[in-house]
């Protein structure tokens, strides 16, 4: 209950009653990449998640946005 125990203002008061899939995401580098690259990665990575655009939203909000319609909470940055 990732979302709920982030972002819900009451979590306590939700109870799941079916879990559809969960899994946990990864990105793989091969060992010879140099750290230069893996670093611009997770800085792209990390500015999806946190730069907000002129509606205030990030790019991270508006990928989730479809998924998460009719949900009352809001996605913190990292």
């Amino acid at each position: 209950m990732y979302f709920t125990d982030r972002y819900a203002e009451e979590p306590d008061a939700i109870l799941p009653i079916y879990t559809l899939k969960t899994h946990d995401a990864y990105f793989a580098f091969n060992r010879d990449t140099p750290p230069v690259i893996v670093k611009r990665f997770q800085d792209a990575i990390t500015e999806i998640r946190n730069k907000k655009d002129q509606e205030g939203k990030t790019r991270y909000e508006k990928i989730l946005a479809p998924y998460l319609s009719g949900c009352n909470f809001t996605i913190l940055p990292e």
